[in-house]
C-alpha cells in the first residue's frame, strides 16, 4: 500500500472516532461529510494503482 493511501486509510479512521463522541446532530452530519470525502479520495487513491480495473 503506497503512503497517499495509507495516510487516508489512518484519517478515516481518526475521523470514525471522533464521530462516536459527537452528540449534536449538526456535528455529526459535518462528520459524515468528512468520512465520505476521505472515502472518495481513498477510493481515487486506490483507482490509480488499478487503472485497467473499470
Amino acid at each position: 500500500m503506497c503512503k497517499i493511501c495509507e495516510d487516508l486509510r489512518w484519517q478515516i479512521a481518526a475521523v470514525r472516532a471522533l464521530s462516536t463522541e459527537l452528540t449534536d446532530p449538526s456535528s455529526i452530519v459535518l462528520n459524515k461529510a468528512d468520512i465520505k470525502a476521505l472515502e472518495e479520495n481513498l477510493t481515487k487513491a486506490i483507482a490509480n494503482h488499478y487503472p485497467d480495473a473499470k
